[in-house]
């Protein structure tokens, strides 16, 4: 996540839809935190995990297809 935004910012891929994949993402990871803490519904965290996982790689693709000159 960490690597994304930074490379992202370095190569001017920073727009709207990233930033709100990103704020996506840490929300998955608040939430996914949360039940942890709460009731540890394992269910209800794997899902989250597999949402965050999810908006990162479409963020990975995103920066990739940006470096290409596709987007």
């Amino acid at each position: 996540f960490y690597v994304l935004c930074l490379t992202l910012h370095l190569t001017n891929g920073v727009n709207y839809l990233t930033l709100a994949l990103m704020w996506i993402f840490v929300a998955s990871r608040y939430f996914h935190a949360w039940v942890h803490l709460t009731s540890n519904n394992l269910l209800l965290r794997s899902r989250s995990f597999f949402v965050s996982a999810v908006i990162l790689l479409l963020g990975w693709i995103w920066f990739a297809l940006h470096l290409l000159g596709m987007v």
